[in-house]
C-alpha cells in the first residue's frame, strides 16, 4: 500500500511540475510588434489573434480572449471575489497546459492494449497500466483546474463550453472506473472485456474534449485545412 501510494505521489507531483513548466512556455498570449518595414506585408492567420490583442492594448481596450468563433473566457474572469478565490482562479489558468497529460496518456494506454491484440510482449500490459494510472492522476487535476479556470458559475456557461465542462469530467469519473476495472483484470480477478471497453470508450471521449478545449480557444475555423497560397505577379520577381 506504501509503495502505491508513492508511485501515486510522484506522479501527481511530476504532472504539476510538468503543467506548471508548460504553461510558462505557452504561446497563446504572447504578442509581438511587427517590423516597421513590414507594416503592409498580410498577416498570416494564425497571427492575427496576436496581432489584434497588440492593437487593443495600444488602444487601450481589453484584449479579447478568443478567436472568431471562439469561447470567450473573459465571461468568467471575474467569478473569483475573495482572495481564496483569486488564487483557485490563479491556479485555474494552468488548466490549458495540464490538458496535454491526461488526452496522450489516455491514448495511449488505449493503443498499448489494443496491441495486445496483435503481439503479445510483455511490455504492453505494464505500459498500458502505467499510462492508465498516470493518465487518471493527471485527469483529476486537469478537471479540477478547469473548474478553478471556468468557474463555478455554471448558468453562464454557453453550449460549448457547457459540454467541454461535463465532458472533462465524466472523463475523470470514468478513468477512475476504468483504472479500478484494470486492477481487477491484471490481478486476475475479472475479465478484460469491460475494462477494455470502458479504456477504449474513455480515449475516445478524451480525444474530443481536447478538440472541444482548442475549437473554444482558437476558434472552428482553427481546424480547417489550410488554402493554397496566390502570389501577385512582382512577389515571384523580388524572391
Amino acid at each position: 500500500m506504501i509503495h502505491r501510494f508513492s508511485i501515486f505521489a510522484v506522479t501527481a507531483g511530476l504532472f504539476l511540475v510538468l503543467a506548471m513548466t508548460g504553461s510558462a512556455y505557452a504561446h497563446g498570449d504572447e504578442v509581438h510588434e511587427r517590423p516597421s518595414g513590414q507594416a503592409d506585408m498580410p498577416v498570416p492567420a494564425q497571427d492575427r489573434h496576436g496581432a489584434q490583442a497588440f492593437a487593443n492594448a495600444k488602444a487601450g481596450s481589453p484584449a479579447p480572449m478568443q478567436d472568431e468563433g471562439g469561447h470567450d473566457h473573459s465571461a468568467h474572469a471575474g467569478w473569483a471575489d475573495t482572495g481564496f478565490e483569486r488564487f483557485l482562479s490563479w491556479i485555474g489558468k494552468l488548466h490549458p497546459a495540464a490538458t496535454n497529460f491526461p488526452i496522450g496518456l489516455l491514448m495511449g494506454a488505449a493503443l498499448a492494449e489494443a496491441l495486445r491484440f496483435r503481439y503479445r510482449a510483455a511490455l504492453l500490459p505494464n505500459a498500458a497500466r502505467f499510462m492508465l494510472w498516470a493518465g487518471t492522476v493527471s485527469a483529476v487535476g486537469t478537471v479540477v483546474l478547469g473548474w478553478f479556470f471556468a468557474g463555478f458559475s455554471v448558468s453562464s456557461d454557453g453550449p460549448l463550453l457547457a459540454f467541454h465542462r461535463w465532458n472533462g469530467t465524466a472523463v475523470a469519473i470514468l478513468a477512475l472506473a476504468v483504472l479500478w476495472l484494470g486492477e481487477q483484470h491484471w490481478r486476475e480477478q475479472s475479465g478484460p472485456g469491460l475494462y477494455r471497453t470502458g479504456l477504449f470508450v474513455l480515449a475516445v471521449l478524451a480525444g474530443l474534449n481536447g478538440y472541444l478545449g482548442g475549437r473554444m480557444l482558437y476558434g472552428a475555423d482553427h481546424y480547417a485545412y489550410p488554402a493554397a497560397h496566390t502570389h501577385s505577379p512582382h512577389s515571384h520577381k523580388e524572391h
